[in-house]
């Protein structure tokens, strides 16, 4: 989808949120921010303790980067 700047329509305007669409997803992070989110429905996670974690679509969730530990 392509999204034009200037004085174009509004392409959001009248689109709703499916709040029975909305659900948690992901498991013991700290702080998660700075999410992305992938095509395929791969979302990345910056970790609080210093790494980045995958959330794969069918919600498994291995480190792609170390995570410190608490020591």
């Amino acid at each position: 989808m392509l999204i034009k700047r200037g004085n174009g329509p509004n392409p959001l305007k009248g689109w709703q949120v499916d709040r029975s669409a909305i659900r948690t997803i992901g498991q013991d992070l700290r702080r998660p921010e700075c999410i992305l989110a992938e095509r395929d429905g791969t979302l990345w996670a910056a970790d609080a303790r210093g790494g980045v974690m995958r959330i794969n679509p069918d919600g498994t969730q291995p480190t792609s980067a170390p995570i410190a530990s608490n020591s």
